[in-house]
């Protein structure tokens, strides 16, 4: 399972390592040695029946298939027993998951104490038996998260386990950690559990799976991923995080590339929704801004959708953004465009208000939008270029120590130089900034 070829959809490997399980392990394995108890037997009998109705069997109100089930998992430590009753849990997760959890509950103290002890006495054999793992850690993480499960002493220190392992399947390769996945899905529902994924340094593992995914183009990967981004959104702590350049840089470039399919609406659905509980923090409204978050939304905003809700959603988080961008002054905006790199002609630049209310502003920081401005001139990007050229030009006539201060930091000759660029537009623009250079200053 963990040498899968990366362009085989992991589900397929999944079911594929469950099939074989089922195929390869014979149910007499699970008989323990001087227990010929009737629930043991009924349980193993279980195995001949249909799946479905195993599920119906297992779940229903007086069933003691849990039972046996918990209590063959705590005598059974052979990796082949445990795959084989951990790929009949996994045939039940997939026709009903929360019937099939329900109905372990009442065995949860037991089932989470043995699934830890699996867990640390397996882990080293991971790459032997990556179902089980994979397995064992939902089974684990729904436990550990059910809201009906109170967590005994003897269990106290289970969580702990279950985040140091997880953590070291995602500081793996994509394949490896996508064991862990699904599971921490389920675990991180409750506060306390994604506190201590935070405190483990579980954002930027999320992340750097994240931007591994995206160039595979492993869509289920990435829902996953995106899914507990989405359940960290909730944390005060993980919401932080997230809402920084590092994190909001690559959802703006999944944005950017991002098709709209039937197969994909799932993507774009938490993509959305990650966005609108990230709205609310001032670190995000920027990054948004910086990555032009909203009009990609926008662009989204147009397509046609299967599920009749999404667009919708798009439309109110939009909305929802584009009123905390308005809270930007414009120099906040005009700063992190220069910051950025890449320059356009948007409104600051050819406003006479943004030029009148801001020009003492380009000396903060030892003129430092002034020197970024410069650098800018060397950019292979003409616009960038030519608006970087207006804007010195602006400075210049516009503040008492302009032509002096783009002088005494070099930007003066740099433009000089452009105007024999053989780009019109920058020739052109570098002409104009020349002449206001060397005119007598006029005050602001």
């Amino acid at each position: 399972m963990l040498a899968q070829n990366s362009s085989i959809h992991p589900l397929f490997v999944r079911l594929d390592a469950r099939d074989a399980i089922f195929r390869n392990v014979q149910t007499n394995t699970l008989v323990l040695e001087n227990d010929n108890s009737k629930h043991t037997t009924e349980f193993i009998e279980l195995f001949k029946v249909h799946p479905e109705q195993q599920k119906d069997n297992f779940t229903s109100e007086k069933s003691h298939h849990p039972r046996a089930f918990a209590k063959l998992l705590e005598k059974r430590n052979v990796t082949e027993t445990l795959n084989l009753l951990f790929a009949f849990i996994d045939r039940l997760f997939d026709i009903d998951f929360t019937s099939t959890i329900a109905a372990l509950v009442p065995q949860a103290d037991g089932l989470i104490s043995q699934c830890t002890n699996i867990l640390l006495g397996k882990f080293d054999e991971r790459f032997k038996c990556p179902f089980l793992i994979r397995t064992n850690l939902l089974l684990l993480g729904a436990l550990l998260s059910h809201p009906d499960v109170k967590i005994s002493k003897n269990n106290s220190g289970a969580a702990a386990t279950y985040v140091d392992k997880v953590t070291k399947l995602l500081g793996g390769d994509l394949v490896e950690a996508s064991l862990a996945l699904e599971g921490l899905k389920r675990f991180l529902s409750l506060e306390k559990h994604r506190q201590m994924f935070v405190d483990a340094n579980g954002v930027k593992l999320l992340i750097n799976l994240l931007t591994a995914a995206g160039k595979l183009s492993q869509n289920d990967t990435t829902y996953h991923i995106l899914f507990c981004i989405w359940a960290l959104t909730y944390s005060p702590d993980g919401a932080g995080q997230l809402s920084t350049d590092e994190f909001v840089s690559i959802l703006g470039r999944m944005l950017s590339v991002q098709s709209v399919k039937s197969e994909t609406e799932i993507i774009i659905r938490l993509m959305v929704a990650i966005v609108k509980q990230l709205n609310s923090n001032t670190v995000f409204i920027e990054s948004a801004y910086d990555n032009d978050i909203l009009r990609l939304l926008r662009m989204y905003q147009t397509k046609h959708y299967v599920d009749p809700e999404l667009q919708p959603n798009i439309v109110a988080a939009a909305d929802e953004l584009n009123k905390g961008l308005k809270h930007l002054s414009l120099w906040d905006k005009y700063v992190r465009e220069v910051n950025s790199g890449t320059l356009r002609f948007s409104v600051s630049h050819k406003s006479e208000l943004f030029w009148k209310a801001n020009i003492e502003r380009f000396g903060e920081g030892q003129y430092a939008v002034l020197v970024a401005l410069k650098k800018l001139l060397s950019s292979d990007d003409e616009e960038t270029v030519v608006v970087a050229c207006h804007d010195l030009g602006e400075y210049a006539t516009r503040s008492p120590i302009g032509r002096v201060k783009l002088e005494e930091i070099g930007a003066k000759d740099a433009v000089m130089k452009l105007m024999s660029s053989e780009k019109q537009a920058v020739q052109r623009e570098a002409l104009r900034t020349t002449q206001l250079l060397l005119l007598r200053n006029q005050t602001a």
